[in-house]
């Protein structure tokens, strides 16, 4: 609106003076022949300012899916990095061993179980630890007072375990338990010869999981 005002402008100023020589028609002629390419320069810097726009939200497309998959990077690593400080402790910490977790599942044969045992040792700049885990079945206490389950002299059942770990290990293995053994816990032992000495030693209840 203000360019055309400014032509209109133009045009009745220029009529004004020019009046007395007969040249306000080609004055304005030319006047509109200037404006007419005044335009079409504006176009084109128009087409071009829509195309870089375009090129704009493209850009700003792949930097936000960039930046999601920063975010999703960032987490991980955030989770690793928890991970690895609850594991590796901090190593201001003594050396020590603890149990991370403890499985015990029913298979398929009778009496017959599988355990998954995973061991830490943190506060050891990295370290080796070598060892021996005992594991120990006892019975119920309403069992102790029965007879011994096949003819067995004690109400126990004994598993020894190498354990040769820096930060984490994991054991697996079976346990066969006898006819008419009635399980109670398993405690969990470990000893090393190492100075200083690191000790371990864990009671867990008998509850097998997904029994057939």
């Amino acid at each position: 609106m203000a360019l055309v005002l400014a032509y209109r402008t133009g045009f009745q100023r220029g009529a004004d003076n020019l009046s007395e020589m007969g040249l306000a028609h080609q004055q304005g002629l030319s006047d509109v022949q200037r404006a007419t390419g005044q335009i079409a320069e504006l176009q084109a810097a128009l087409s071009v300012a829509e195309r870089n726009l375009q090129v704009d939200d493209q850009v700003k497309a792949q930097a936000q899916t960039s930046i999601a998959a920063m975010r999703s990077e960032i987490a991980l690593l955030q989770r690793d990095v928890a991970l690895y400080r609850q594991v590796m402790a901090l190593e201001s910490v003594a050396p020590a061993l603890a149990m991370q977790s403890w499985q015990l599942v029913a298979t398929e044969l009778p009496n017959q179980y599988r355990y998954r045992l995973t061991l830490s040792y943190t506060g050891a700049e990295g370290s080796v630890l070598s060892g021996e885990l005992r594991m120990t079945v006892t019975e119920l206490p309403a069992a102790e007072v029965a007879e011994p389950a096949n003819g067995m002299a004690e109400h126990k059942i004994e598993i020894t375990e190498p354990v040769n770990m820096r930060y984490l290990q994991v054991l697996e293995g079976n346990i066969q338990i006898p006819s008419g053994f009635a399980a109670g816990h398993v405690k969990l032992d470990f000893s090393t010869n190492t100075t200083p000495s690191i000790t371990f030693s864990e009671s867990i209840a008998w509850q097998p999981e997904g029994e057939f």
